[in-house]
């Protein structure tokens, strides 16, 4: 017979209970479905069109939240956004002139502690773990 942590006991016991108490045929969440909710990815931000504007979506934000959108070229571009409820919003900002190599660095930092950054150019100029204009080595689309 094989012996069973306390934990992984409680949460059996918890599981049983809430199967018991759910009616029939009604989805219900296990610990390991919970999990996974739980480790959702974060805000993120998309490029929608590059020229002659940078329109971007953003996505997965807190909803209602304001959003400060820097595009950061040789020179930077800011403007702002309001999240809607579904987490999500809609911008469009002024093109400045790109970095070397055509390339460009867009970050969204909602007042509500959501962030994101997203590096636009060509494929060999945005290497992973390049650090362009200051951004975190680690910090690809967060």
């Amino acid at each position: 017979m094989r012996q069973v942590g306390g934990s992984a006991l409680v949460l059996g016991a918890v599981a049983a209970a809430v199967l018991a108490l759910a009616p029939a045929g009604a989805p219900v969440a296990t610990a390991a479905s919970a999990r996974v909710s739980a480790a959702a990815p974060g805000p993120a931000l998309q490029l929608v069109s590059q020229r002659p504007l940078v329109a971007l979506r953003g996505i997965r934000f807190v909803p209602r939240e304001a959003v400060v959108i820097t595009v950061i070229g040789a020179s930077v571009v800011t403007g702002k956004a309001t999240v809607a409820a579904d987490g999500s919003f809609r911008s469009s900002l002024r093109r400045p002139p790109p970095l070397a190599c055509g390339r460009l660095l867009v970050r969204a930092t909602g007042t509500r502690g959501s962030r994101a950054s997203l590096r636009v150019g060509p494929p060999e100029c945005n290497p992973t773990g390049a650090d362009p204009a200051g951004a975190d080595p680690a910090a690809g689309n967060r």
